[in-house]
């Protein structure tokens, strides 16, 4: 297994990555957020009239980078960094217009082959990526697309 190293600082394409960003795709709310590993996560909203809506996220049949690995009615918190105090901290964030009932599925880029940037201060594989923002977003859309497919199921 050949490895590679990373700067000293651990600096990467994920520090000029906003850590918060909503958008609909198809009509459909779409959220990416940052863990506090530094990660990027994917979260679509479904309405209560899905086939999905409710169901745990083992049960979501749909194809997504490291599956699906995530089912709520409520959205998890995103990692920002505080500039005023140089310190990161987790906000909860509402998403404006989407209904309290919406269930929430979504996915993380902290697996195996992912380079995860919190923990990409040592040495990492020479074959793992990052899954930057536009990855994130275009398996949101992949997603969403699958949803739709899926919706009276």
């Amino acid at each position: 297994m050949r490895k590679k190293n990373l700067s000293k600082e651990g600096r990467g394409r994920w520090d000029d990555e906003p850590s918060l960003l909503d958008f609909t795709y198809r009509e459909y709310a779409c959220r990416i957020t940052r863990h506090m590993l530094g990660a990027l996560n994917g979260y679509v909203a479904i309405d209560v009239d899905h086939a999905f809506h409710a169901v745990d996220y083992f049960d979501v049949n749909v194809s997504v980078h490291g599956g699906v690995t995530y089912a709520s009615y409520e959205l998890p918190l995103t990692a920002i960094t505080d500039v005023l105090n140089n310190k990161e901290i987790y906000i909860k964030s509402p998403y404006l217009n989407v209904s309290k009932r919406a269930w929430w599925v979504g996915f993380d880029c902290a697996h195996a082959g992912d380079i995860i940037p919190k923990m990409s201060r040592g040495i990492q594989d020479i074959m793992d990526t990052y899954k930057d923002i536009e990855f994130v977003k275009a398996e949101l859309k992949q997603l969403v697309d699958q949803l739709i497919e899926r919706e009276f199921v």
